[in-house]
């Protein structure tokens, strides 16, 4: 018998609504096959306990090799079930036990019924015990019937004990007692668990009350911390490229200088525009300048440093890239690495390809090299200082700025 209920939904306090519950509800497999085996052997008969339609609940106990035989086959293990369903619904019908000859090959089988509060749960078989009237030449028949080997079945039968029916019926008399009164018991532990998984159900419910309700002051801060964060990001964020802005620039470019001098690391920053942008906007609108400008900062993120590297819109066609950690030969490396994929892009427009070129000016900052500290405003002078030398020399160049005195 089960411990403790572990269905699902209990259906309401009161006995009278206690309906839905099967044989497995009350009676955990693993201890009623042990109590079929046990009861099986002690009674020399075999044993199943089975569902209303004849299924077996556990596997058959102490079953003779002629049944083994039998069932082995489909129209054998057919009749053995609708035998069973039989037996089964005249004992429900009865209300006690009922025996007789089975419906396959003709021993006597017992159905003693497993009826709990009114409800027909299933019952427990048992047989082989005495043989009737079968003998040698009705099983050769019944082998032929359901296409057994006949000569298996001859010899199984031979080895079969043959119990008078008065003892038979003794061992039905017996099961019927003990089915009684497990399954009293069984129901009586069942309705104790419930009451008892009621009793935690409501311990759980409030508990579960007080976590929903502290999930819900957490997931409202969270919100709160959300909306001020997608705030925060829209504040920082170009709303047409999607990097970052002017004052994204003015909140962190000092930080990362400052980051700079305090370990002695070089920091980068180039500025870079478009080569006539104006001339652009003026041949194909404003919208086609809108349309170069988000593909070039898709352009130019994809040949910088993820999550080390970060760009911001200076303004306009302007554009800053900060480049913490980078050295000279670095800057150099990735400015040219940027102006090379802007040359290389395809801008289709209206049936028309247009070429689009950047000059890039940097500056690079290195405290243990230099003799004098520096500011972000310096860093970014010096860039566009530099960024004036690229557009002087012929556009769709680099050019550096090195602070060093």
């Amino acid at each position: 018998m089960k411990e403790l209920f572990s269905g699902t939904d209990m259906m309401d306090e009161n006995e009278k609504t206690i309906e839905d519950f099967e044989l497995l509800d009350l009676f955990d497999i693993t201890e009623l096959k042990r109590i079929n085996e046990s009861f099986a052997d002690a009674c020399g008969v075999a044993s199943t306990l089975v569902d209303k339609t004849g299924e077996p609940i556990t596997p058959p106990a102490n079953h003779s090799r002629v049944c083994t035989i039998i069932r082995r086959t489909s129209p054998g293990r057919k009749r053995c079930h609708l035998s069973a369903q039989i037996l089964g619904n005249k004992s429900v019908e009865l209300g006690r036990p009922y025996s007789r000859a089975c419906y396959g090959i003709g021993f006597v089988d017992a159905s003693a019924p497993i009826v709990v509060k009114g409800r027909h749960l299933g019952n427990w078989l048992i047989g082989q015990g005495n043989l009737s009237d079968v003998n040698e030449r009705r099983v050769v028949e019944y082998a032929r019937e359901i296409g057994a080997d006949e000569k298996m079945m001859i010899k199984a039968f031979r080895d079969m004990p043959n119990m008078p029916r008065q003892e038979f019926d003794k061992k039905v008399e017996f099961l019927w007692y003990v089915t009684q009164q497990l399954c009293e018991h069984a129901y009586l532990n069942f309705k104790l668990s419930r009451s008892l998984f009621l009793l935690q159900k409501s311990q759980n419910e409030l508990r579960q009350h007080k976590s929903d309700l502290e999930y819900i002051v957490e997931d409202r801060t969270n919100h709160l911390k959300s909306a001020m964060e997608k705030i925060r990001q829209f504040s920082i964020t170009d709303n047409l490229t999607g990097c970052y802005n002017r004052l994204y620039i003015s909140e962190n470019l000092d930080r990362e200088v400052s980051r700079s001098l305090r370990y002695k690391r070089s920091i980068s920053l180039a500025m870079f525009d478009i080569d006539r942008f104006k001339s652009v906007n003026d041949t194909y609108g404003h919208q086609c300048g809108d349309r170069i400008l988000v593909e070039l900062v898709n352009r130019v993120t994809s040949g910088t440093r993820e999550k080390v590297d970060w760009l911001a819109r200076y303004g306009g066609d302007e554009f800053l890239l900060v480049m913490p950690e980078a050295d000279e030969k670095q800057a150099f490396q990735t400015s040219q690495r940027i102006r090379k994929l802007v040359e290389e892009m395809q801008i289709a427009w209206e049936g028309r390809v247009i070429p689009i070129t950047v000059s890039i000016g940097f500056a690079c900052f290195s405290p243990v090299e230099a003799a004098m500290s520096v500011d972000a405003e310096m860093l970014v002078k010096a860039a566009d200082e530099a960024l004036y030398k690229a557009k002087q020399t012929g556009r769709n160049k680099v050019a550096a700025n090195f602070i060093k005195n």
